[in-house]
């Protein structure tokens, strides 16, 4: 994903650290308030078509400092 998305192959330090943020994600609380869209659109319709882009755009915001860090070591 990362090599896809970024074009960054993260080195072995990197993955596990990516991975513990990742695991922090999946297990930790939900923060309604980063999910706001999605909170109104339950309160204000009968039915709602939820899709994976608020989640993958969380995931993205985690990832993308690893990223940059590459970007920065390459300069």
């Amino acid at each position: 994903y990362m090599d896809y998305k970024y074009d960054s192959k993260p080195n072995r330090e990197q993955q596990l650290k990516i991975k513990e943020q990742l695991l922090n994600i999946k297990n930790g609380g939900v923060d309604l308030k980063d999910y706001d869209k999605v909170v109104q659109q339950l309160m204000n319709r009968a039915v709602v078509h939820l899709t994976n882009e608020p989640f993958y755009a969380e995931i993205d915001e985690t990832l993308k400092q690893y990223a940059k860090e590459k970007e920065l070591k390459l300069r």
